[in-house]
Order: structure tokens, then C-alpha cells, then sequence
């Protein structure tokens, strides 16, 4: 398992990497889909090690807990980022210029209401607005690189391949080289 969980981990930690190279419209457009190429890499192994590793790792009768749970976390890191990105990138709303225009609309209650419809003119937006939102942004990349990082860094060191003692039997088996196995199947 540590063969396919440390270079899916490099993949999301270099794609992070490659979202703080620059902020500069056209070249920041291409290193993003690079990173999140590189992220998207890695998102079958993330999905994929959570049963796997509640089978190399734990008894049988512990085995749909552990994967329960592993599950959960994986959800839950799914949703931080909605959570956290509004919160560390703010929501100013925007400089607008409104005009108001009565409309009438006709409903069941009443035969004349009016809706209040507004128009917003998209070239009033400052450039310190966009440099604050920018920095914001380029503050939330190095949160999510820092956090890549350490969890790169804490798999390299301490992930072992395996327990030092099987939990179960089908976890002392020797698992079929990929190659071998797929030719015994023709």
C-alpha cells in the first residue's frame, strides 16, 4: 500500500506546489490545471487505499469500522475546503451601481405587483478589491500547500507497507505479483 499511497501524496503536494508559482492571469490558468491534473491523479488511490488498508490493518471484525471511518475523514476533507475558503478568502460585495426598474408582474393575489429588478455595471470594481482578493486567494494556496506538505511529509516518514504482525490471516497472504496474475487469466 505505502507504494501507491506516498506518490499519489506526491501528486496532490506537487500540484499544491504548482498553484503558488505566480498569480499572474495566463500563466497562473495553466499551473492550476497542472496542479489539479496532478491532484486528479492521485484521487483514485485516496479512494481506493481506505478498504485496502482496513484489510492489511485490521482483524476482520474491525474492518467495517475502520473503513466507516476512514470514509467519514475523507468526506469531511472533501468539505473543509468549502468551509475554509470562505472564511480566509472574504466576500465583499461588489461595487455596483444600481438602477431600479418597476416591472409589473401578474400574480394570483393581486393583478398589478411590481418586481424590483437591479443591474450592476461590471467595470466598477477597483483594483485594490482585486489585489486584496487576489492575496486572499494566494493565502488560501499556501494553507492548502503547508497542509500537503506536512501530510506528505508525516506518510514518508511513518507509513509503513505493512503491520509488523498480521491482524488476520488473509492479511499474512501473499498478495499475486499484477503482471503474473493478469497472464494467468488468459
Amino acid at each position: 500500500l505505502r507504494w501507491a499511497v506516498v506518490p499519489s501524496m506526491f501528486c496532490v503536494f506537487i500540484g499544491t506546489v504548482f498553484r503558488l508559482i505566480t498569480s499572474e492571469k495566463v500563466s497562473a490558468t495553466i499551473l492550476i490545471h497542472i496542479g489539479q491534473f496532478l491532484n486528479g491523479v492521485a484521487g483514485p488511490i485516496g479512494s481506493g487505499a481506505m478498504p485496502t488498508l482496513s484489510s492489511i490493518w485490521f482483524p476482520a471484525d474491525e474492518r467495517i469500522t475502520a473503513t466507516a471511518i476512514a470514509s467519514s475523514i475523507s468526506a469531511l476533507g472533501s468539505a473543509l475546503p468549502f468551509i475554509l475558503g470562505p472564511l480566509l478568502v472574504t466576500d465583499i460585495p461588489p461595487n455596483r451601481n444600481e438602477t431600479t426598474t418597476a416591472a409589473p408582474v401578474s400574480t394570483s393575489l393581486s393583478s398589478a405587483n411590481h418586481l424590483v429588478l437591479y443591474t450592476m455595471e461590471p467595470g466598477n470594481v477597483t483594483a485594490a478589491r482585486i489585489q486584496r482578493e487576489r492575496d486572499e486567494i494566494m493565502k488560501y494556496m499556501y494553507y492548502s500547500c503547508g497542509f500537503a506538505g506536512l501530510v506528505f511529509l508525516i506518510i514518508l516518514i511513518y507509513f509503513p507497507a505493512k503491520p509488523p504482525h498480521p491482524p488476520c490471516l488473509s492479511a499474512s497472504v501473499e498478495r499475486e505479483k499484477y503482471w503474473s496474475g493478469l497472464w494467468s487469466l488468459r
